[in-house]
């Protein structure tokens, strides 16, 4: 179905705007936190035991998945913030209707109203 492009007029844009761009800045300072964790990690793996590396390294791995699902998730946000500048944001990008202004408050990069994002239409 063809996004229908129309502006919401019924929220708050602004609202939203800083809303995201106070995400971002959350998921932005998380990400730098866990690559300052994972960088100052050991230097040698020869001055621990064995079974300690591999947890270190288990958990490195784990830090480096964590932060590319929050850099996705930067990259969503920006794509949210360039839909509100679009006059988009808050529109179903599958049928073209208003995403309920509930659905936009639990996930605000959305791009789906309910019924599109579980397949219903």
């Amino acid at each position: 179905m063809e996004s229908q492009n129309t502006q919401r007029s019924d929220i708050d844009l602004d609202f939203f705007k800083k809303l995201l761009m106070l995400e971002f800045e959350r998921v932005r300072e998380y990400i730098n936190q866990k690559r300052e964790y994972i960088n100052g990690g050991v230097t040698s793996p020869f001055s621990m035991h064995m079974a300690d590396v591999g947890t270190d390294m288990m958990e490195r791995e784990k830090g480096f998945l964590f932060i590319h699902n929050q850099e996705k998730y930067l990259r969503s946000i920006e794509r949210a913030l360039q839909r509100i500048e679009e006059g988009n944001y808050g529109i179903c990008s599958r049928c073209g209707n208003p995403i309920p202004v509930d659905r936009l408050m639990a996930v605000p990069v959305t791009t789906q109203c309910i019924k599109c994002k579980n397949g219903d239409l």
